[in-house]
């Protein structure tokens, strides 16, 4: 008797992926003003085929270094930052560590011999920040989406190296118009004249300038950086944020700063001082009031 026995040895074949590589690579681009929150929805199609596998997948957190409570994208010329955060469909903020356990996104692709796509959204989204406007420009981040399967891992839903990434721009074009805005808090405006005797350089005023821009001040006295009762004069001499200003041509704008900084929606506060030299107060001014009126002005630059 002959007896013949037959073993069918099979060995599942490695998972096997494609994607189209464009569809992370033009990355996303917004455009926000800071009124409202601004969201923008993507998509990523990945298509696998062969043995079954569980996958992870996520976006790392770009350069904030952190994913939570925010991403920070970044306009280097102006040195300034926006907030904003990656969700998936529920609504949760996409995070993703080093081995991909934790990631939000995660599937389990059945086996098959031809390719199925399986698509997944996620949403991009700038709050507003209407109380504290961000300036105009041109912000950016780059985040890696990373893609895992665990194929090669050990145990049940635990994910291996990971399988490959790719690069993700976003790019948040902040369109919100120019404002600024001037505060002005007086100090010392009444001055005792006496013949001979200085009147050190002292703050008459302190203004608060606000711009979501690069700013620029103008300053103008009326009577030309003296005070006066219609006949008599008496000459000062200002500085503003601590620089001597020229303000004698008489009700004309004098540029004293130019480029500015834009500021925090606290603003930045600069002083305005005047001195009185003795020699400039004659001996028989005549008894009164002398005054001058100073116009502050503030505009994009």
């Amino acid at each position: 008797m002959l007896l013949c026995a037959l073993v069918m040895l099979t060995a599942a074949q490695p998972p096997t992926y494609l994607w189209d590589a464009n569809t992370l690579a033009p990355g996303a681009s917004l455009s926000y003003s800071s009124a409202s929150t601004t969201s923008y929805t993507d998509y990523i199609t990945i298509q696998h085929k062969k043995a079954s596998v569980n996958v992870a997948f996520g976006f790392t957190t770009g350069g904030s270094a952190v994913f939570n409570p925010s991403r920070t994208a970044t306009d280097s010329s102006i040195n300034e930052t926006i907030n904003y955060n990656l969700y998936d469909l529920t609504s949760n903020i996409v995070t993703n560590d080093i081995n991909g356990t934790g990631a939000n996104f995660t599937d389990t692709y059945a086996s098959t011999n031809s390719y199925i796509s399986h698509s997944y959204a996620f949403t991009i989204e700038v709050p507003a920040t209407a109380d504290s406007p961000v300036p105009a420009g041109t912000y950016v981040d780059s985040v890696t989406f990373e893609f895992y399967d665990s194929y090669s891992a050990t145990g049940v839903n635990t994910y291996g190296a990971v399988y490959t990434t790719q690069p993700y721009n976003i790019t948040i074009n902040v369109t919100n118009p120019s404002t600024q805005s001037l505060t002005l808090v007086a100090g010392t405006t009444y001055f005792s004249l006496v013949s001979g005797i200085d009147i050190p350089s002292t703050t008459v005023a302190t203004i608060t300038e606000i711009s979501n821009v690069a700013y620029d001040i103008n300053i103008k006295s009326l009577n030309g950086s003296v005070l006066t009762n219609g006949t008599e004069t008496v000459a000062y001499t200002a500085t503003y944020a601590g620089n001597t200003i020229d303000l004698s041509s008489a009700n004309i704008d004098v540029l004293v700063l130019t480029g500015a900084s834009p500021t925090d929606e606290f603003g930045v506060n600069h002083e305005l001082t005047i001195a009185i030299a003795g020699s400039e107060i004659s001996a028989n001014l005549t008894f009164g009031d002398y005054t001058d009126s100073i116009t502050f002005t503030i505009s994009a630059n």
